[in-house]
């Protein structure tokens, strides 16, 4: 998404037009209010938006794909923001009925932290989940403040119930792991080399049933036990084409045919990790799954802004990615 900033002027895509994104972000849906008509409530919130941020202004795309070209004083910054009241039905952080631990809570007097942002008023995204995962020591009093500033769905650590009261109404909480050491799984059943090719014919669903793997929590006491949105972090390598070619047991002395139908197996039996762990978790009875890393096309770490396309993750979508999707 590329939005233009007050120096300059970019072309962007109808589809990426991120004025019209933010928009959408701070729609709150009808039915959630129990109102009559989407289209009037989303009508009534664009007026609101008017009225209270000076420089919003509503653009219209072009009905047919194309360029749309925006300029520079249509952007929005966040100095346009600052002091606004962004949500008409702001989340509301309550007093805590007791500090954070000892190691948990970050001595930032309020308002000064790093991740605090001068002026921005608390606000929720309504059409889109944002989800908060950050842990480790230190970073309740961060959670507290993604909480009422765009993210509804919390990882929580290692709090309790009773430690969570204070937060705005309508938190939601996130379980997350592995849960699938794949490496380790391919050694324990005789599969060396990430000969994924192997994995295609078995019943991966049932054995991570059998392990119990993906299951709730049975704990009443800690947050993590009553999570309703699951985030399964898969991140196990798959050769690419060219190396898997190289490998001895790959069939380099076989028919096309017989490459390609070699290449699909392995590129299948790697895209059955995933699959397995989404219909599995299904199974055990989440309904919102998310996962990590996996996305349709080739990235980095340091690079997110500059996926690219391959032929090794054209092949992957056409096996297993739209399925996946």
């Amino acid at each position: 998404m590329h939005i233009p900033n007050r120096r300059s002027e970019r072309s962007v895509t109808s589809a990426r037009l991120g004025c019209l994104v933010f928009i959408g972000m701070l729609v709150p849906v009808a039915a959630a209010r129990g109102r009559d008509s989407a289209e009037v409530f989303a009508t009534a919130e664009i007026d609101w938006l008017k009225q209270n941020v000076e420089s919003f202004e509503v653009v219209a795309l072009p009905r047919r794909r194309g360029t749309l070209v925006l300029r520079a004083d249509q952007s929005l910054t966040i100095g346009d923001l600052r002091g606004v009241a962004l949500d008409r039905y702001p989340p509301r952080l309550r007093p805590k009925a007791k500090p954070h631990p000892r190691g948990m809570a970050d001595t930032f007097p309020p308002g000064e932290a790093p991740y605090s942002a001068r002026g921005i008023q608390p606000f929720r995204f309504r059409y889109f989940n944002c989800e908060f995962n950050y842990s480790g020591g230190f970073t309740y009093e961060m959670t507290d403040y993604a909480s009422a500033h765009g993210f509804n769905i919390l990882f929580p650590g290692k709090r309790r119930k009773s430690d969570v009261g204070h937060l705005p109404e309508g938190t939601r909480w996130l379980h997350w792991g592995g849960f699938v050491d794949w490496s380790r799984w391919l050694a324990d059943h005789g599969i060396a080399d990430r000969q994924y090719q192997r994995v295609s014919e078995l019943d991966l669903i049932t054995d991570h049933l059998n392990a119990g793997r993906f299951k709730h929590g049975s704990s009443e006491r800690f947050i993590r036990d009553q999570a309703d949105q699951l985030m399964i972090d898969l991140e196990h390598p798959i050769l690419d084409l060219e190396t898997l070619r190289k490998k001895k047991w790959y069939p380099e002395g076989g028919s096309d045919v017989d490459r390609l139908r070699f290449e699909r197996d392995y590129v299948y039996g790697y895209g059955q990790t995933f699959l397995s762990s989404v219909r599995a978790a299904r199974k055990q009875g989440w309904k919102q799954i998310g996962l990590y890393p996996w996305v349709p096309y080739t990235s980095t770490w340091h690079g997110l802004e500059k996926p690219y396309d391959t032929r090794q993750q054209r092949f992957e979508w056409q096996v297993y990615g739209r399925e996946l999707m």
